[in-house]
């Protein structure tokens, strides 16, 4: 799938001798300088159905990934239920074992 990019990171410079200046929105990730205004406008323009698609958008998340809850929490406000695998707790030892059995075949 080829998705447009909204490249929402790279703000751009205001215009000269404007005074108007846009509202302040919270910063969601703060490694990469996102706010919440940006990460919702990724989600309204474009196919944005998780964490990663964000990311990709917008860069959010994309450092220490500590604000991966709160973008699953706006995308839970767009109605957007991330839908991610459930692990056992164990799948690292399920993974080896299933590896160890393909190979000594």
């Amino acid at each position: 799938m080829i998705r447009k990019s909204t490249n929402l990171y790279h703000e751009e410079p205001e215009a000269a001798g404007s005074s108007l200046e846009a509202p302040s929105s919270p910063v969601v990730c703060r490694c990469l300088n996102v706010t919440e205004s940006q990460i919702r406008y990724a989600i309204a323009c474009g196919q944005v159905l998780s964490v990663r698609d964000v990311t990709q958008d917008t860069c959010a998340g994309g450092g220490c990934t500590s604000c991966h809850r709160d973008i699953r929490r706006i995308l839970l406000d767009h109605g957007i239920e991330e839908k991610r695998p459930v692990q056992s707790k164990n799948a690292a030892i399920e993974l080896l074992a299933m590896m160890n059995a393909t190979t000594t075949r």
